[in-house]
């Protein structure tokens, strides 16, 4: 905390035609909101830092970093892979991985939560009931469709 107030107090004081060290300065703030795991304000001063320098490393990396804890997946992976295009690190490969992984198990539930209303708005049996009790009306099959949907989703 005491680091991020330094930081925020210097920023008046720097001049405008110096780009690098706005870059450091919002950089760094956004290092120190990243371990305070405050990642919207750790985005906010990396994507600020990336302003004035747009192939600043680390401020890639830490917007990388903040918007992959805040599921900005798709900014992650680009800041990710931009980054690994300036320089390998295992860990922001195993950044990638971790984004990549996030990304697929999203694309599943999706599918799977969109296979399920198409199911049920089309009238699609959930339980086998229809052939277990022949007999039941369509509307408290429609409910019991309905409330499994619901559990599901």
């Amino acid at each position: 905390e005491k680091a991020i107030d330094c930081y925020t107090r210097c920023l008046p004081h720097i001049p405008e035609s110096d780009h690098n060290l706005h870059t450091i300065v919002f950089s760094n703030r956004a290092q120190c909101h990243i371990k305070l795991r405050k990642y919207e304000s750790a985005f906010t001063d990396a994507d600020e830092a990336i302003k004035w320098d747009p192939n600043h490393l680390k401020s890639i990396q830490r917007r990388g970093t903040a918007a992959y804890y805040t599921q900005r997946l798709r900014q992650a992976r680009k800041d990710f892979m931009h980054s690994l295009s300036i320089e390998y690190s295992q860990q922001f490969v195993d950044y990638l991985n971790k984004v990549h992984a996030s990304i697929e198990k999203i694309k599943v539930e999706s599918q799977e939560k969109l296979k399920r209303q198409v199911l049920f708005n089309s009238g699609i049996d959930f339980h086998g009931s229809n052939a277990a009790n022949p007999e039941m009306h369509p509307d408290e099959l429609k409910r019991m469709g309905c409330e499994d949907f619901k559990r599901k989703a």
